[in-house]
């Protein structure tokens, strides 16, 4: 198993069996933000336009339509719960 994984669950485990402070859970938050930002851009420099132009427009579309779809289902989330 990844230790980013093992660290994860450690930390689920610590924060439900102890009440952290408010600047160690501030901080966790800024931290999971910035490694999200991270991973995204990495995804992001490793996009290859020409090799999606070459895949054609149907992949393009069903990305676009799962994209849609998960939009919808966050809003719908967010909104009814």
């Amino acid at each position: 198993m990844p230790l980013f994984l093992l660290l994860f669950f450690a930390a689920i485990a610590m924060n439900s069996v102890v009440t952290l402070p408010a600047i160690v859970t501030n901080a966790m938050a800024m931290l999971s933000q910035a490694a999200l930002l991270t991973a995204i851009a990495a995804i992001g420099l490793k996009t290859n336009i020409a090799e999606i132009a070459r895949a054609g427009w149907r992949p393009v579309v069903v990305i676009a339509l799962e994209i849609a779809l998960m939009i919808a289902v966050v809003l719908a989330f967010i909104n009814f719960l």
